[in-house]
């Protein structure tokens, strides 16, 4: 009865943070890619099961749960951005509530087992890990965007408690080898990897268990985990051939993304997510290419001895040091999938780390806890003070996610070279009537990236609006020249070919553009097929 009010007792003061910390989100607006991958999906408003379940919701991606909240979102709010973010909150908190039980439970297990000499109380090293995940300014990312972080929120949900259902499988004895726990831990891993596929890496999670939970055989431990690496294979196979036909993944990689240089890549990440866990400040939705490539480098050589000197050692010292051994797997396992070895846009990102971030959390409650006897004072004040450095960096960070304006503009204070950021608030200017100022900053994204054709579009439709189409046109030209098949530029050099009377220039671009594989975020392939209907054009798709 006694730990019953005490879970109950924790888990308020959990909400309440939740509440006091993260509360207003509620009042940020849609942002980001929000507007194309959401709000611009008529699948979610139609409540299309079937097209969630049998093909890629949103046309990128097949996670058919994270598009079933959607759809539920919309049937509730409409297109009430404070809605979103009320479910991202409350998926959230049942997010803290899993984190809870299973600190509770890894710690109870592990002395249950008695392979450890630790002796610590499980609900306080559950509350403090807890605190700590509900708090941590990493975070914010995931709760805030709502179609970048629900996937997270949702797949982060159902692995831990898969996880936990697994352990509690693991330390059950009995003979009998099918039961209600294993069941739950393979249900609820389908859930997570139907909601995000960076789940996939789980079953490894449960391996590492295996040294340090014994009850069962070792023949039944194994046999356990067989049905979650067969469904992970198949997850991953299908997750890369749709990422690699929609252009998520990079086929043809260059020199920046070579098998040396990713490798090179992938072993700076883990730490510099741990940097970014130890001093959480500075975040950002683009942090660039801040790693380096060349796999002879005195950053990746160091790196490499770190992670072979550490992971020796948790092993070594895993029945005497076994929380510090579980964080260090935990931490590995989870941050397999984001390290960056599939070529992608997204190197890094905060949202990649909001499951790895438990281990952390893990660990540095345990450590506290573990002192606690020796300076019960002094560390229970320093657990306090990090909850509220955290809680107040995480307040501001929300408040960074009011806007577009207002993340794009944090985005280029912290990373000034981000061309993703110059893009994004050069078009927020441009659109709200600020011509000069948004070529201004477009014309940086020129200086990085000569190639880069938003500047020359821009100026181009800044030259159509003025019905200069002469300019217009050469400015289109010379995106179209830097790429090819860009949808944008294609349909204005449609539509001024269509304004002069020019015909057979009008139908060319117009097929031109319903050839093109680039996003088509103005609805325009539509537009040209009723067009070229008009224009008489033949062999219109």
């Amino acid at each position: 009865m006694q730990e019953r009010k005490s879970r109950v007792v924790n888990l308020s003061v959990l909400a309440a943070l939740v509440v006091v910390i993260f509360g207003n989100v509620l009042t940020n607006e849609f942002v980001w890619d929000d507007i194309l991958f959401l709000l611009n999906v008529d699948a979610y408003r139609t409540f299309d099961l079937k097209r969630y379940f049998l093909m890629p919701g949103n046309g990128l991606e097949y996670l058919p749960i994270r598009d079933l909240s959607y759809a539920l979102d919309f049937t509730l709010w409409g297109e009430q951005s404070t809605g979103f973010h009320f479910t991202n909150l409350a998926l959230y908190f049942f997010n803290i509530v899993a984190v809870y039980f299973l600190s509770e439970t890894i710690v109870a297990t592990i002395q249950l087992s008695r392979q450890s000499a630790e002796r610590l109380a499980p609900a306080t090293v559950a509350f403090w890990t807890a605190a700590f995940f509900t708090l941590h300014p990493i975070h914010c990312e995931t709760v805030n965007f709502v179609g970048g972080g629900r996937n997270t929120l949702l797949a982060s949900l159902f692995a831990l408690l898969s996880c936990r259902s697994f352990i509690l499988f693991l330390e059950c004895n009995r003979s009998s080898f099918f039961n209600w726990k294993l069941a739950a831990a393979f249900i609820w891993y389908i859930l997570a990897i139907l909601s995000k596929s960076t789940a996939i890496s789980l079953p490894f999670l449960f391996l590492t268990l295996y040294p340090i939970i014994r009850c069962r055989p070792i023949i039944t431990r194994l046999a356990a985990t067989i049905p979650f690496f067969v469904v992970s294979g198949i997850v991953y196979f299908q997750y890369t051939s749709i990422a690699k036909s929609v252009g998520l993944i990079n086929q043809h990689p260059n020199d920046s993304f070579s098998i040396a240089s990713r490798i090179s890549t992938a072993i700076q990440i883990p730490f510099f997510y741990l940097t970014k866990f130890i001093i959480p400040t500075s975040l950002s939705v683009d942090y660039g290419m801040p790693f380096s490539t060349t796999p002879g480098s005195p950053t990746v050589i160091a790196c490499m001895i770190a992670i072979i000197v550490l992971a020796l050692l948790v092993y070594v010292f895993r029945n005497s040091s076994t929380l510090p051994y579980v964080a260090f797997s935990w931490y590995g396992v989870t941050i397999i999938p984001v390290l960056h070895m599939l070529p992608t846009s997204t190197i890094v990102a905060d949202r990649y780390a909001y499951l790895p971030s438990f281990a952390f959390c893990l660990l540095l409650a345990y450590l506290g806890v573990g002192l606690k006897d020796r300076w019960p004072y002094r560390i229970t004040t320093a657990g306090v003070a990090i909850c509220l450095v955290f809680g107040i960096l995480s307040f501001n960070q929300n408040k960074v996610w009011k806007s577009n304006l207002t993340l794009w503009r944090h985005t280029i204070a912290i990373s000034p070279r981000s061309v993703q950021a110059m893009e994004n608030l050069g078009t927020i200017y441009f659109f709200k009537g600020e011509r000069a100022k948004a070529l201004d900053i477009l014309n940086g994204v020129r200086q990085i990236e000569p190639l880069n054709p938003v500047y020359d579009f821009f100026e181009g439709k800044y030259f159509y609006e003025r019905d200069n189409f002469t300019r217009a046109t050469i400015s289109f030209e010379h995106a179209i020249e830097k790429k090819n098949d860009l949808i944008d530029a294609l349909y204005y050099l449609a539509d001024i070919c269509d304004k002069t009377k020019n015909i057979d220039c009008a139908i060319s671009y117009y097929q031109r553009l319903l050839a093109s594989k680039d996003l088509d975020r103005g609805n325009y392939k539509k537009i040209a097929k009723e067009r070229l209907a008009k224009l008489g054009a033949s062999n219109v798709p």
